[in-house]
């Protein structure tokens, strides 16, 4: 019983993991200032702590 248990909770925590990757955000960052496009510009979703994975280029 414990080990079928174990079995389910893993199919269910690998499908919750495969269903979080799946959205993609696209766009410009454009500088206030000039107009111009801000390279490497991190970009946050308002209202939540999700944002870029790789802090180092910024």
């Amino acid at each position: 019983m414990k080990k079928l248990f174990l079995l389910l909770l893993t199919i269910v925590m690998a499908a919750v993991g495969a269903f979080a990757q799946g959205r993609t955000v696209t766009g410009v960052v454009i500088s206030g200032d000039d107009l111009e496009p801000v390279v490497g510009a991190p970009v946050f979703v308002v209202g939540t702590k999700l944002g870029p994975a790789d802090f180092s280029s910024w």
